[in-house]
């Protein structure tokens, strides 16, 4: 876990935000860092896959504000999974379409399993936890991060 923050999109779609000189736990905070464009910070979970001696190779953990792979044009839905902690995985979530059908998410890849090192509440991950396995991102070693734990020796094989 770590902070992490990028410029804001052009549709701004950050999930919640919340406004400038406030901050709240699992937000976006925005910032201004030049006249008219605004980055947004946010703590974000990663999942350490690979590396050199100076950079750790990772994947992102979102919960699309809840939403999980439901979130409103999230792109590469197929290449999400769940991601959990504790001893039982969570189920897909389910959204009820326009015309009464249910949708599920029906994710493709295996769920990756997360034993916590932490008993607060930073060492757990929501039922909603989704692994996107479309977008890398690079991580210096130098960074300060705060660890939550460690992949399941079972689920190992699915970071693939």
């Amino acid at each position: 876990m770590m902070l992490w923050t990028e410029p804001q999109g052009p549709h701004g779609d950050f999930g919640p935000i919340i406004p400038i000189g406030r901050s709240t736990r699992n937000a976006s905070n925005p910032s201004t860092t030049r006249p008219e464009e605004i980055t947004i910070s946010e703590i974000r979970r990663l999942v350490v896959i690979g590396g050199d001696y100076a950079n750790a190779t990772c994947l992102a953990i979102h919960t699309y504000a809840g939403h999980a792979t439901f979130k409103p044009g999230l792109p590469d839905r197929e290449d999400h999974a769940i991601i959990y902690t504790g001893d039982r995985e969570p189920s897909e979530q389910s959204i009820l379409a326009e015309d009464g059908t249910m949708i599920v998410e029906e994710l493709r890849r295996d769920s990756i399993r997360v034993i916590s090192e932490r008993e607060d509440p930073n060492g757990f991950l929501h039922p909603a936890s989704r692994i996107n396995y479309s977008k890398i991102y690079i991580v210096e070693k130098d960074a300060k991060v705060l660890n939550i734990g460690k992949v399941h020796n079972d689920s190992m094989g699915s970071l693939t």
